[in-house]
């Protein structure tokens, strides 16, 4: 078991090192929503393109290890855990290039000041909700998926109100409204894949799935509470 156990704590590594390439990313199109550079374009490209390589190794060594040691408990909730968000950190950098996509076809700087602030918002506080899921993987944060869903709320929140602006404003028309729309979707994405992390973190450390069950320990014998 104690090689199981070390190739788990790697392959926890280096998914919590290909997670924070994607929210790298996302940090620095957040930290200008306007910003489409060629330098940038070809960063988003090359970390999209090394993140899919490495988590499909990952992938593939994380099947075998399940296939060949039977995990249970806590270990099998961890390596599950890993599985499950593999897809979840893939598609958040695909959300990224996405994101990246639409800004090349908005002209930010002239959008009215209103839309332009609620972009800028949504995209920081995405960034904040995926950087902070990440921090709680990292950490087995158990509580930090309750922290998140105020944050989590204030981008679904950000997303209808630049929605709503841009469908009223006069000053948006045809293709930088679609492409809007499709920016405030994929900042949404991103938030919620933020809050997988948070919440599989929580079900490694307690076994339970937030939104499914309770968020409470499991009772062991004489009512305490049992831990894997």
């Amino acid at each position: 078991m104690r090689e199981f156990h070390i190739e788990l704590e790697v392959l926890m590594q280096e998914f919590s090192e290909a997670a924070g390439l994607v929210v790298g990313v996302v940090n620095q199109l957040a930290e200008d929503p306007g910003t489409a550079s060629a330098s940038l374009i070809a960063q988003v490209d090359a970390t999209d393109s090394e993140v899919r390589e490495r988590l499909r190794s990952l992938e593939e060594r994380g099947h075998v290890l399940l296939a060949r040691q039977a995990p249970v408990g806590s270990d099998l909730r961890r390596l599950v855990a890993i599985l499950r968000l593999i897809a979840n950190i893939e598609r958040t950098s695909r959300h990224a290039r996405h994101v990246m996509e639409s800004c090349r076809s908005i002209e930010v700087f002239s959008l009215p000041p209103d839309i332009r602030r609620l972009l800028e918002s949504l995209a920081r506080r995405a960034a904040e909700v995926l950087q902070d899921g990440l921090e709680a993987w990292t950490t087995s944060d158990a509580l930090a998926v309750i922290d998140l869903g105020e944050p989590e709320r204030d981008v679904d929140d950000l997303q209808l109100r630049l929605l709503k602006a841009a469908s009223h404003s006069p000053e948006v028309h045809g293709e930088t409204r679609l492409a809007l729309g499709l920016t405030a979707r994929h900042y949404e994405r991103i938030a919620d894949y933020g809050m997988s992390l948070a919440r599989d973190a929580a079900f490694v450390v307690t076994g339970l799935r937030l939104g499914r069950e309770p968020l409470a320990p499991h009772p062991g014998p004489g009512g305490r509470s049992a831990e894997s």
